[in-house]
């Protein structure tokens, strides 16, 4: 058994809860938009209304709401495929 082996003996497991975690935390960021916001991406209309995909007409806060997920959205979803990565390469080492 070398000194790595040594280290990481019994890590892998909580490593892996932790990347799995983060893995469904975005994915669960990323189907709560896709529900709530079917109609994305919202636009400037005539009349100072937002409008959707369909035409249908949105408020500033409907508009603000879809805006703030989809920051959160640009922020973590990197930190999700990062996660994906080590987590694959996890497994791939155990197997």
């Amino acid at each position: 058994m070398n000194i790595r082996e040594r280290v990481f003996a019994g890590r892998h497991i909580k490593l892996q809860g932790l990347l799995f975690a983060i893995v469904a935390f975005c994915l669960t960021v990323f189907i709560y938009g896709f529900l709530k916001y079917p109609d994305a991406p919202y636009r400037l209309c005539d009349g100072g209304d937002y409008c959707g995909k369909t035409g249908r007409r949105y408020t500033d806060v409907k508009y603000r709401e879809w805006k703030s997920w989809e920051k959160f959205l640009f922020v973590c979803w990197p930190f999700g495929l990062l996660a994906s990565y080590f987590f694959s390469k996890l497994r791939k080492r155990r197997d």
